[in-house]
Parts: C-alpha cells; structure tokens; sequence
C-alpha cells in the first residue's frame, strides 16, 4: 500500500504532521497485531483440565469410614458455554463444565466442581437450605499453583491415604464449617476427584 501526502512548507508544521502521521500509523499497526490474536481467543477446555472433573451423570461414588458406615453422592454434570469480552477481539466463548455430587439422603448438601476459562478449577460445597457456604477453593491447573488462599491449602505431587497412592492432590480446608453433612477437609485428585474427606464432627471417610 502507497500512502501519497504532501509536506507543508515550514519545519514546525513538518513535525507536527510527521508526529501526527506516525501516531496514526503506529495505532493502525498495533491494532492489526493484537487483532491477530482473535480467532484463538475462545477458551476451550482440553484433556488435562478435563482430568480434574473425572465424573459422569448419574455416577454413584461411595465413602466409608473406619467403622464401615458409608456415604453416596450421585453425579450430575453440565455443560455449557459463557460469553466473554475482549475490548479488541469482541465476544468469545468460554467453555465451563459444571460437575455435582449430591447424596440422595441429603440433598440439601452440594459440592460442586467447576472447570473454566480453560484452566481454572473451582471447588466449592454448600448447603442448599438454608443457605450456607462450606468449602471454596479456586487452582490454576496450569500453573499448579491456588488462587485462593495457597498460605492453607496445600498441592501434593503423592500422597497416600488408607492403603491408596494418589497423584497431583489438593488438600483443602473448609472454610465455614456448618453441622450436619459437610467438609472439614477433604482431598482432591487429579484423574480421580474427591478421594477423602472429614466431616462435621471430624470422621474421615475414604472412596471405596
């Protein structure tokens, strides 16, 4: 592309056309660059965050503690897509997966898993009714590192726990613990979701 202009005659009016030709020219170059970015901006989850959210509808997993007695929670799964917003790219879709364990007994206590933003695994548990927060925790699976409060909860390449080896684990603090059916603590593995966890009154239960 040939751009033609004419110079104006005195120097003070050269420079400030040069300076002014140049902005224009140097804001039309940076906005073809970052435009560039746009057709990889939707955030799609691969097969690596996939692995942290390992359920499937209608799943039953079951705990048990010492004293055989035993706890189920039944899946459910969604999926969906968000829009986000980028003030150069536009619109772009996020793919979230929304995973929820629930035990038929009591269905007033959820624990949520959330994979989104292509990187992001957000873990949360709640009472339905009345409303109460339990446990929350957000990790970048990416990074290997917590969004939310990495001074408490932990990430362990291996740990075993009742007999069983489990690989990249998260060790995770309640943070308003509230009685009935509910977390203290619980573990959390990569290709195998939860894995353990104490409740209410500090009784540790183990997947079968």
């Amino acid at each position: 592309m040939i751009t033609l202009f004419y110079l104006p005659k005195s120097s003070e009016k050269r420079i400030t056309f040069f300076k002014k030709y140049f902005e224009k020219e140097c804001l039309l170059w940076l906005i073809i660059l970052l435009s560039a970015c746009c057709p990889d901006v939707d955030q799609n989850l691969n097969s690596k965050i996939k692995s942290w959210a390992p359920y499937f509808t209608n799943q039953e997993v079951v705990f048990q503690n010492e004293k055989q007695d035993s706890i189920l929670f039944r899946i459910k799964k969604t999926n969906r897509t968000e829009i986000g917003h980028d003030k150069v790219c536009g619109n772009y879709d996020i793919e979230t997966v929304e995973t929820m364990l629930f035990n038929p007994a009591d269905t007033t206590f959820q624990f949520k898993i959330a994979l989104t933003q292509e990187v992001l695994l957000k873990l949360d548990s709640y009472r339905a009714q009345p409303r109460a927060k339990n446990l929350t925790a957000m990790f970048n699976t990416v990074s290997e590192q917590f969004v939310s409060d990495d001074w408490r909860d932990r990430y362990l390449s291996e740990i075993s726990l009742n007999g069983k080896t489990y690989k990249n684990v998260l060790h995770i603090y309640a943070n308003f613990p509230v009685p009935g059916t509910s977390f203290l603590e619980i573990y959390y593995a990569q290709h195998v979701g939860l894995v353990a966890f104490s409740d209410f009154q500090g009784i540790w239960y183990y997947l079968k």
